[in-house]
């Protein structure tokens, strides 16, 4: 399964490194209602359809030769994605590799504390954590 990406402005930031789970909403109605003295029921008037909330979710991780640098490492990823939110409309690529355009990264956070986790003979130390993100997409496909 690809790993959800942002695409904006020339940067391309994948959104999670592993296990990416997505929950699309519903594409929101946008209508007005007014009520009528003396007559039941309300009257509708339907504007069409409005925006879609893509909440998503995963881990990012960062290798380093140390735990320090693998946490600086790891550090830096989270800002350089929390940097990208509500900057620029792009694409959003969701984990099934379909490509969403006129897009917004409204929220990138994490979801756990950072974990870092002993390196295999002689590999590198891996730091990780749980994120959280929202893609506002104004026109559902």
């Amino acid at each position: 399964m690809p790993n959800p990406l942002f695409q904006s402005a020339g940067a391309n930031l994948a959104l999670t490194g592993a296990a990416p789970r997505e929950r699309w909403g519903s594409p929101r109605s946008r209508h007005a209602t007014a009520c009528l003295p003396g007559v039941d029921g309300v009257l509708v008037a339907r504007h069409g359809i409005g925006e879609r909330l893509i909440h998503g979710e995963g881990y990012l991780q960062a290798s380093g030769a140390t735990a320090a640098a693998a946490y600086q490492a790891l550090l830096a990823a989270l800002r350089t994605r929390q940097s990208a939110v509500g900057r620029q409309i792009g694409t959003y690529t969701d984990a099934a590799g379909a490509a969403h355009g006129d897009c917004l990264l409204t929220a990138y956070e994490p979801a756990s504390a950072i974990q870092t986790s002993a390196a295999p003979a002689g590999g590198s130390i891996v730091a990780r954590v749980a994120v959280r993100y929202v893609v506002l997409q104004q026109l559902p496909d």
